[in-house]
């Protein structure tokens, strides 16, 4: 725990000097540190020695297309054909350093193309510090490759195209079938909707969702009953991230708090048109522009956030459906970058500062949480390596 915190906080401190103008390539260095930990680690995370077990099960059975269909290795193709391809290349270890050096490439491209440089810094703590994001994918390892992959698809969403993305899309879901989610978001981009729109009907499918707790829960109580759902590894048992399901939904001073990037969203995608930088300025430049200018959100910006907000939609009924915690693990990887540009939104310095500074202080406590937690804590207490298996 404590090399991982250490590294993270390096990482974090290269990022913000770069951010300043004081170090070239800061947040490139620091996100080498943090792959270079991912690659290296060795039975550390809930799930890794599963996934080692499941590596020796896969590439057990021979290749064959039609054990591919008839579930004979009980998990997704991609997946299968992953393990098999590494088989050749060195093996699981090896597939464990490529697919890091694969997803945080990712991150990092996301954040260096959807962040001002001014905020990268908090682009980066938010991938780091977030217990679904950096640090989850020491332990979940399809789900993880899954997530990052859809944020590689937002570069071509963005720009409406459609065809790489639903192929990403479909790379994603042949890992982890969960991304079947993420097809609806692919045409996103082509909606047409007016401002305030997608305010009302997000405000209208929360109340909704809290209205229909009762009938989730006895859906999810269903699901658990589905042999296929109780053969899974470890990483997909709904089972395992039950532990502190209180069949009810508790609305503490720190759901509203976590609430509080949702409603400024809601409030920004309300208030502020859509169109394009003024002539003559980036968009960096045109967003520091006197608060007394008429602020606006460019369309890609407004689509990130209309994306990305459904994790806050998702998330607060994990304490009731731990399932669905899963999912909004999806749209809180676009946060990285959506959080920045969502807070961005507020009229004036003191009220980002003191709204900011709730936010961060939730996402320690909760970076806090995780390291101290029943379900995590343990596995993440102590940092191996694979160095140790040579020892």
């Amino acid at each position: 725990m404590i090399v991982v915190i250490l590294v993270t906080l390096i990482a974090i401190l290269l990022t913000n000097m770069e951010s300043h103008g004081r170090l070239g390539n800061g947040m490139f260095w620091g996100f080498v540190l943090v792959t270079f930990l991912g690659c290296i680690h060795y039975d550390y995370g809930n799930d890794y020695l599963e996934y080692l077990q499941i590596y020796k099960e896969i590439t057990s059975i021979p290749l064959r297309f039609d054990y591919l269909w008839d579930n004979t290795y009980r998990h997704e193709f991609g997946w299968v054909l992953l393990n098999y391809l590494f088989s050749h290349l060195g093996g699981f270890y090896v597939m464990v350093a490529v697919l890091n050096i694969i997803q945080n490439a990712i991150y990092y491209s996301f954040i260096k193309d959807n962040v001002p440089q001014t905020q990268w810094t908090l682009a980066v703590v938010i991938y780091l510090m977030s217990g679904s994001l950096y640090i989850m994918n020491f332990s979940m390892m399809r789900q993880g490759l899954a997530i990052a992959l859809f944020v590689w698809a937002w570069s071509f969403m963005k720009d409406k195209k459609l065809i790489p993305s639903l192929l990403i899309v479909a790379a994603a879901y042949s890992v982890h079938q969960s991304a079947l989610i993420l097809l609806p978001f692919v045409f996103f981009p082509y909606l047409k909707l007016k401002r305030g729109t997608i305010s009302i009907i997000y405000i209208g499918l929360l109340i909704g969702l809290y209205l229909s707790s009762g009938y989730l829960s006895d859906t999810y109580n269903a699901l658990l009953e589905l042999e296929e759902l109780q053969e899974v590894d470890s990483s997909n048992k709904l089972q395992y991230y039950d532990n502190n399901n209180t069949e009810t939904l508790s609305f503490g001073l720190g759901f509203f708090l976590n609430l509080i990037p949702f409603i400024i969203a809601l409030w920004g995608l309300f208030v502020y048109p859509s169109k394009e930088p003024a002539d003559g300025l980036d968009e960096q430049e045109a967003d520091e522009q006197s608060d007394d200018e008429l602020r606006y959100i460019d369309r890609d910006k407004r689509l990130l956030i209309v994306i990305a907000i459904v994790s806050f939609m998702i998330t607060p009924f994990g304490m009731l459906l731990p399932m669905m915690t899963r999912l909004g693990m999806y749209f809180e990887a676009l946060g990285v970058a959506a959080i920045p540009a969502i807070y961005s939104l507020l009229p004036n310095k003191l009220s980002y500062r003191i709204l900011l500074g709730i936010y961060l202080f939730m996402l320690l406590y909760n970076y806090y949480g995780f390291f101290t937690s029943e379900v995590w804590g343990e596995k993440y207490s102590t940092f191996h390596t694979v160095f140790q298996l040579f020892m």
